[in-house]
C-alpha cells in the first residue's frame, strides 16, 4: 500500500518508526532518526514496493514448486 493512502499520519508514523527501528538493528543506520529518513525515501522512491512485489514472486514460486514437488 502507499504510505501517504493511511488514514491517519498516526499509522504513517508507525511506519516509519517501525522501518527506522529495523533499519537501525540491521546496522543500516546508527541513529533512529536516519533510520526514518531513510524509511521514507525507500517507501517515496517505490524500492520498498518493488522489494514486497519481488517476494511475494518468489513466495508463489516456492510455494507452486512444493506443490509440484519440484526441489526448491
Amino acid at each position: 500500500r502507499d504510505l501517504h493512502s493511511f488514514p491517519t499520519r498516526r499509522s504513517s508514523d508507525l511506519i516509519l518508526l517501525n522501518a527506522a527501528a529495523a533499519f537501525l538493528a540491521a546496522g543500516r543506520v546508527t541513529a533512529l532518526g536516519d533510520g526514518v529518513t531513510l524509511a521514507a525515501r525507500t517507501i517515496d522512491s517505490g524500492a520498498a514496493r518493488d522489494l514486497l512485489v519481488r517476494l511475494r514472486a518468489a513466495k508463489v514460486a516456492t510455494d507452486t514448486a512444493k506443490l509440484e514437488g519440484t526441489p526448491v
